[in-house]
């Protein structure tokens, strides 16, 4: 069943009767259009509901250009599995096209990786920076090598990546055995080595954050849960439509963050000496 709503709130909502449990998915329109200008990268995570009907949240969010977390998409499932990940990714593909500039920010789920294998073949597969650091973290409790492994993961170039992993495997064997184990290849957690473009997307922290502010309206029942979530998603799409008009007003194409940026590093380039090379 596909329910059409006003175009300015729910446009693609769908309820899958012909499973064993209904499945909802929910996206707004406003939010699949405005994907299109984001940088190409999607976090995908799970939250469990915590009503008397239990059941679980999958969401998928991406990043705006003022580095906020911009949300794209959710569905509430019975449980997380390969057949819930995969209905949602599906009904996300109809939505998002899978493209070879696609960039999906995973954990370490498996039901999680076989869904965005299957449905997003195309797309370039990355993993949560946090969730590696933490594994690290419980294999290895000595001081300044989380430090030093995000420092190696942050890396841009692979000859810097060469000179800290070197570090890292020098002073914490704990951490590479660690990483060893993951079974996974430097492609997917070192962005020296990401095929595509991650930027500065290294964690899911983006689907913690909408996660939180929804701790307590997953206490409800679906109808107001959703009702919620279409609240606050209408209220951050108000707040960037007023902060984008005082962008207008100052004759600036760039985003709050990005001019904080550039004025940052305006005033330490002034600074430098500059010498003539030719």
């Amino acid at each position: 069943m596909v329910r059409k709503m006003n175009p300015n709130t729910i446009t693609h909502l769908q309820v899958d009767e012909d499973s064993k449990f209904k499945y909802v998915f929910i996206a707004y329109d406003a939010c699949i259009k405005g994907f299109h200008c984001m940088r190409k990268v999607i976090v995908v995570d799970e939250t469990w509901l915590k009503t008397k009907y239990k059941g679980v949240m999958l969401i998928a969010t991406s990043q705006d250009d003022n580095f906020h977390q911009y949300p794209i998409a959710w569905a509430v499932v019975d449980s997380e599995n390969d057949v819930s990940w995969s209905w949602f990714l599906t009904k996300l593909q109809d939505l998002i096209l899978d493209d070879s500039d696609l960039v999906f920010i995973l954990d370490k789920n498996q039901s999680i990786i076989n869904g965005v294998s299957h449905v997003y073949g195309k797309s370039q597969h990355g993993h949560c920076r946090w969730h590696l650091s933490q594994n690290i973290k419980a294999c290895v409790r000595v001081k300044g090598v989380i430090k030093l492994f995000e420092q190696t993961d942050n890396a841009y170039k692979v000859s810097d990546f060469n000179k800290l992993y070197d570090e890292l495997k020098n002073r914490y064997p704990g951490a590479m055995k660690c990483l060893e184990e993951s079974n996974l290849t430097l492609s997917k957690w070192s962005r020296s080595h990401f095929i595509g473009c991650r930027y500065n997307i290294m964690t899911m922290n983006g689907v913690e954050s909408i996660n939180a502010t929804l701790r307590e309206p997953r206490e409800y029942h679906i109808i107001v849960l959703l009702e919620a979530m279409q609240t606050k998603v209408s209220k951050w799409f108000n707040n960037c439509r007023n902060i984008v008009a005082s962008i207008n007003a100052m004759c600036t194409p760039l985003t709050p963050m990005a001019e904080n940026i550039i004025k940052k590093r305006f005033k330490k380039a002034s600074e430098m000496n500059v010498k003539q090379l030719n």
